[in-house]
């Protein structure tokens, strides 16, 4: 984000010290102000980034939650798999 500052700080003039006086002051007004919008400008990226992370955070969240009950649902195929190659393997065996 680049700023072009407001030119230079206003030369001391000794036959106009009100003039000077009013000129600096003037040029740290518009400092002030360059200040300021950048700093808002700051602020809405920081406000951005943080709703970002927010939104991030509780889509993890839910993922977290799909690959739990996912996890949950693998290991019942695992053990209804198990019982039903047992019950083949004894019908196999009967036969």
């Amino acid at each position: 984000m680049a700023t072009v500052l407001p030119g230079s700080p206003p030369a001391f003039d000794k036959g106009n010290e009100t003039g000077t006086v009013r000129a600096i002051c003037n040029y740290l007004r518009s400092l002030h102000d360059n200040v300021d919008f950048q700093l808002g400008q700051v602020r809405k990226s920081l406000e951005t980034q943080q709703n970002a992370t927010t939104s991030l955070t509780e889509k993890n969240a839910g993922l977290e939650t799909e690959l739990s009950a996912l996890r949950q649902e693998i290991e019942t195929l695992k053990d209804d798999y198990t019982k039903l190659a047992a019950l083949v393997s004894a019908l196999g065996q009967k036969n």
